[in-house]
């Protein structure tokens, strides 16, 4: 699995003429957390240093994730109990929570917050956004994009009741369950006297006499080690906790969301599925097309039974396309039964059963109907002599007189001549 980049971030970016500048302490780190290499650079030489002490060909793809941490000296991290029973309305609340512990304008601020449950108090990390853009565009300048941007506490343990301490040369990280701060070793002895927690656990590092002399309540053991033995600086002791971690907060929410990475082994994938996604788009024009083109030719269709309609009953002028098939069905009440005299209904039938064995490669070119010697003539254009014979003993086979009173070749086919004598 490919390592993890640290970043540290214990001062603000600074930009000059030619871009930006930011002294960044930076370790890499395998999935266990173990440190493979690590420096101190600009961030702008950051990726030249790793790629020359590490075997990698292109350093800036070459991480599983690159993690930055942010010093507290930066950061306002507490707990806020915010009024409201729904999600919703706690996260619409919380702004104005934080505001009361915030120096600055609340417009200024960036909150990061943890999960959301109500009746349960809402982790916070505040930081300045010209701060966090800064931060953010420098690391940008210098090719680098991290996923996760996290305070350096949120890597601490934490336990009711216990205040852990990070020791970090002149420097100490604390954390308990409501808060979070750095501040000077030579603060930490009017901190211990201060706290109100029953607990102190040391990590990397440990109290001297007078400082454990200070503190009433107990002071706790390390956990053990984050790593395979040996004593740790601040930086290894937070890169060993990473794989750990566990609803760390991250500071790149909401508008300062990262994109997800894409690696390269995902990267053919990707394309796959934008292949198929093209595909499917294709198939579903295709099927689009499709649809509009059937609703074309029942258009056509409907508006050519519709002309049928009016040129045998000239008389009915307000006949609609939508009322064809209830005026057709009223005709076919009209008149007698079979055979019968009912000149109407006749017509209905003969061109029914003609209807029936027309095929849709064959033309109606005309149309004609003698009420008074019950005679129906019809002429076609079929492709072949022998298309004309199908029709003739198709018709002849659902009872009907019929002959072919004529037959000739003509441009696009032959033109057959049918007479329909009667049922």
């Amino acid at each position: 699995m490919p390592p993890t980049l640290f970043i540290r971030l214990q001062a603000p970016a600074i930009r000059h003429a030619q871009g930006w500048r930011l002294d960044c302490e930076w370790l890499v780190a395998d999935a266990q957390g173990r440190p493979q290499g690590r420096g101190t650079d600009d961030c702008n030489a950051l990726l030249e240093r790793v790629a020359a002490e590490m075997p990698m060909q292109d350093a800036a793809t070459s991480f599983a994730e690159v993690v930055g941490l942010v010093s507290n000296e930066h950061i306002l991290s507490l707990q806020c109990d915010v009024p409201g029973r729904r999600a919703s309305q706690l996260r619409q609340a919380l702004p104005y929570v934080v505001e009361e512990f915030a120096a600055a304008e609340i417009e200024d601020l960036h909150i990061a917050h943890g999960a959301i449950k109500a009746g349960a108090p809402v982790g916070c990390c505040v930081v300045a956004k010209s701060l966090l853009d800064d931060w953010l565009a420098s690391l940008a300048e210098a090719g680098i994009r991290p996923q996760s941007l996290v305070a350096e506490s949120e890597l601490l343990p934490q336990e009711p009741d216990c205040l852990s301490l990070l020791f970090d040369g002149d420097a100490v990280l604390m954390r308990s369950v409501r808060e979070a701060a750095t501040l000077e070793r030579a603060n930490l002895l009017m901190a211990l006297t201060t706290v109100g927690e029953e607990r102190v656990r040391p990590l990397n590092g440990a109290l001297s006499e007078l400082e454990r002399s200070q503190f009433d309540g107990e002071v706790a053991d390390a956990p053990g080690a984050p790593l395979d033995g040996g004593p740790r600086d601040a930086l290894e002791y937070l890169a060993g906790r990473w794989p750990h971690r566990d609803g760390v907060i991250n500071l790149l929410q909401g508008d300062y969301r990262a994109e997800p990475a894409v690696r390269p082994g995902r990267a053919k994938w990707r394309g796959i599925a934008a292949l198929a996604a093209l595909w499917l788009l294709v198939a579903l024009g295709a099927r689009v097309a499709e649809g509009w083109w059937s609703a074309h030719k029942a258009d056509a269709a409907e508006a050519s039974a519709l002309s049928l309609y009016r040129d045998i009953y000239p008389d009915d002028k307000s006949v609609t396309a939508q009322s064809l098939r209830r005026r057709l069905n009223a005709r076919l009440g009209e008149g007698g039964g079979p055979g019968g005299g009912g000149g109407a209904v006749s017509l209905i039938n003969l061109l029914g059963h003609m209807a029936s064995v027309i095929k849709p490669s064959m033309t109606v070119a005309s149309i004609d109907y003698n009420q008074r010697r019950g005679e129906f003539q019809a002429e076609l254009i079929v492709r072949r002599y022998a298309d004309a014979d199908q029709v003739l003993e198709a018709i002849a086979g659902r009872g009907l007189e019929a002959e072919i009173s004529s037959a000739e070749q003509v441009e696009g086919g032959v033109s057959a001549r049918f007479r329909l004598t009667g049922l």
